[in-house]
Parts: structure tokens; sequence; C-alpha cells
């Protein structure tokens, strides 16, 4: 089978001796006590984020009355609500499993108003995102319908050839591409890649309910002091800064042209186990600059996140040390970018090289598969 197309159940190697070792050392390492900083953090993410966010809109509501002033509170809006979606919601629906806090966590995803609904997000990103990671069919984040080709195992088309131009101008659509997404899931009762979704269809009706009223009730209050029409116009650059911001941090660090995706035996199984594989398809973005992995929830240290990703963020960057080690010692290739112009240059070169026809990807594809097994055969 190729690179990134996976059968219809996605199935891996045996656990092998690196996920072992790095399970072992990341576990001691969390029944330590977690340092004082790292308790700050989240803390912080409540206070500063959702504060952020409360200021920048009642800028816009109260304060704001030219294209400039609009401008910076409608970008200022906008980075604070992606960044809540980062450090607070995407955290709490991570770990919202627990019977115990399941509700709270629920509730504390929804201190950010993004209208994006948890039933929907546990089983996109929690179920199919990251249990097969890179596997076109499974992993919803490679669907984007005909307009981008982001695995080989995606049909070309002729325009593919110029999505290295025109991807970016889609980038601020991913957080209202990510709301309709969600309808479709509530109406159809199935995700994008196809997958039945899990649970009653009364709690997905609710989850979304509960979704949507935060947003409506905030953009209710500012009608109520501002013409309707700028209101709307306000909104939607808000969310179109959110999902510029969230499209620019996930794309970089999983479609980018040095990770090496999910490749597959005769059996149709993944020729690694799933840690291996997650560690191989997943990069981490300038986790040195701790106001960017403030800023992000430590998405920025995603590597980390993908191997342990009911893990705290707060925690992430003091395993980064132990995974980065363990790695090395089996030989095994871990990606790393010092910037997001780094980062962000590989993306495009990613999606030149998957925008060729078959042919030329499958040759140089052909190429990076063979030096990544011989490189897992060595380890």
């Amino acid at each position: 089978m190729g690179v990134g197309e996976g059968p219809a159940t996605v199935r891996y190697a045996p656990r092998q001796e690196f996920s072992r070792v790095l399970s072992t050392r990341v576990h001691e390492e969390l029944a330590r006590p977690r340092p004082f900083p790292a308790r700050m953090i989240t803390s912080l993410h409540f206070v500063v984020l959702p504060v952020w966010l409360a200021a920048s809109w009642v800028f816009l509501v109260a304060v704001a009355s030219g294209p400039v002033s609009v401008a910076i509170g409608v970008v200022s809006a906008g980075l604070a609500l992606a960044g809540g979606l980062m450090a607070i919601a995407h955290d709490q629906l991570h770990r919202h499993g627990t019977r115990q806090t399941r509700w709270f966590r629920i509730l504390l995803a929804h201190l950010v108003p993004a209208g994006l609904c948890d039933v929907w997000w546990v089983d996109k990103h929690n179920g199919s995102h990251h249990r097969a990671t890179g596997v076109h069919g499974h992993d919803t984040d490679l669907d984007y319908g005909q307009l981008l080709r982001l695995s080989e195992s995606q049909q070309w088309r002729a325009w593919h050839r110029y999505q290295r131009i025109y991807a970016p101008l889609l980038y601020p659509f991913a957080h209202l591409a990510m709301v309709l997404a969600q309808w479709r899931y509530l109406l159809t009762g199935r995700l994008s890649n196809g997958k039945p979704a899990t649970g009653k269809s009364s709690a997905r009706w609710f989850g979304v309910c509960l979704a949507v009223l935060p947003p409506l009730v905030w953009i209710g209050v500012a009608a109520a002091f501002r013409p309707v029409v700028p209101v709307l116009l306000a909104t939607g650059g808000v969310v179109l800064v959110s999902g510029l911001t969230l499209a620019a941090v996930f794309q970089i660090e999983h479609q980018v042209d040095s990770v090496i995706a999910p490749h597959f035996d005769e059996e149709g199984r993944v020729v690694v186990d799933w840690s291996t594989s997650q560690l191989l398809a997943t990069a981490n973005v300038a986790t040195h600059r701790q106001l960017t992995t403030f800023y992000l929830g430590a998405l920025n240290h995603h590597i980390e996140h993908h191997l342990f990703p009911g893990v705290a963020v707060a925690d992430l960057p003091r395993l980064s040390v132990i995974v980065r080690q363990t790695a090395a010692e089996f030989d095994l290739p871990r990606v790393e970018y010092r910037s997001f112009t780094a980062a962000w240059a590989d993306h495009l070169r990613f999606l030149g090289r998957m925008g060729q026809p078959p042919a030329t990807v499958a040759q140089r594809q052909s190429s990076r598969s063979t030096d990544a097994s011989a490189a897992l055969a060595a380890s």
C-alpha cells in the first residue's frame, strides 16, 4: 500500500522498545510535583485569554469609531479567540473524559465563545486526527474536499499545481469551515471522512446548542449598542483572523516537507507502532519562545502533545527534553523548526510537492520512504 493511504481500519505494528522506554520515562517525570511556573500557566490561561477577548470586544463595541481602530479591535479579538481555542478549549476537551470532571471541563472549554461543539470536536480531533495522524480517509485534518491535496493517496487535480499559491488564501476560512462541518456532523451523523458519530443524537444537538449560545449572546449584546450590519461584519473579521491563526499553526505542525507520513506494509498495517508514527508525522515549532508557548497552549510542542495527548499543556515543555533524548537514542528523526518562518517555508514546499502529478510525487515519496524505512530498521 502507499504512504498515508490506510485500510478501512488503521492498524499499527506491535509496540516497540522506543515507545516502552519513552512511556516509562515520561510517567516517571509526571509523577514528580509540577514546577511552580507550570502550575501558574494554566491559571494564567483562564485569566489572560478570556480577559483579552472580552476587552477586545468591549473596545470594538464601545470605543472603535474608524477603520483603523476597528481593524485593530478585530485583529486583537481574533488572536484572543484563536489563543483561547488552543490554550483553553483544546486542552480541556482532550481531558474531558474523566466522569467527575467531564461537564466541568466542557463548561471551561466554552469560556471561549467559538461556536464549536465539544461532541464534534472530540470525535473529529481526539478520535480521528490523533488516532490516525496523516492517514487519508481517517485523519479529518486532510479533508479539504478537492481544493487541496495533502496526501499522496488523494486524487490529483490540475489546479493542485497552484495550491501553494492559493492555499494560504483559504486558511482564513478555517474557523468558519469548522463551524459548518459540525452542522453537517449534526445533521448527517457522520464526520467529513464518512465515519459515524459516536454518542446519541440528543447529545450532539445539546452540544451544538451549548456551543452556539455564547457567541449569539456576545453578538446580541453588541447589536444592542451598534448597528447590526457593522456588528456582523466585525464578527466575520474576528472569525477570519481566528481561522488564519489556527490554520497557520496546525498546518505547519503536520503538513510540512520534513515529516514522514505513515507507511503501510502489504498487509495494510502501519510499519511502525502508534507512538513512532506520531513522532515521525509531527513537527515542533519555536519551542524556545516562552511567550509563543504560552499563547499556543504549548501546541508548538506538538510532538509531545501527539505522543501524550491527555497530558495537560502546562506539562508538555518539560517532556520535550525526554522525547528529544529518547528519539536520539533510538536514531529516530524528530522534526523541530527554530522559527515559524522556517516551518512556513517547508509547508509551502510540501504543498508544491503534493501539487505535482502523482508520478512525480510517487518517485520522490518512494525515495523518502526507503530512507525512512532503512533508518527505522537500523533503530
